[in-house]
């Protein structure tokens, strides 16, 4: 197995359990005191589809390595990776409809976030670049 590959399969395994976890917060501090056989199924499902979320956004975040991509091109992709699996398991799970208010805020913030991402992996990028031009300035001056 190659070690992108590796990488992968742990930043999954990482990713689920971190959605999990982030679940089982969210349910202590919304639980009531009265749970349902029916609830309590409920809050499973809804622990298992943030463990699937976060195994696919953390999981194909590896798409970051690929160094032949620009950095618009990565993010864009892991932008609709990760979205789509959240609208998807956000459908399946009954708590997002297209159309709602709601919606409309998850994908505003989707959005802003991304950017931020972007333009953090830029101008980390464009320091990176700068350093090793400055290097490289360096090592032609002692020749």
């Amino acid at each position: 197995m190659n070690r992108l590959k590796k990488k992968a399969i742990i930043l999954s395994i990482a990713g689920f359990i971190a959605g999990i976890l982030i679940g089982i917060i969210i349910s202590l501090l919304t639980a009531s005191s009265e749970e349902t056989p029916t609830n309590l199924w409920s809050r499973l499902i809804y622990l298992l589809a943030g463990g699937i979320h976060g195994a696919i956004a953390m999981g194909s975040s590896i798409i970051y390595e690929k160094e032949d991509w620009s950095i618009a091109g990565v993010t864009i992709t892991h932008f609709v990776i990760t979205l789509a699996s959240f609208y998807t398991l956000g459908t399946i799970q009954g708590w997002l409809n297209f159309g709602d208010a709601v919606f409309w805020i998850i994908t505003i913030v989707f959005i802003v976030v991304y950017i931020i991402i972007w333009l953090a992996n830029y101008l980390a990028y464009k320091r990176a670049v700068k350093e090793m031009n400055n290097d490289l300035e360096k090592i032609q001056e002692k020749k």
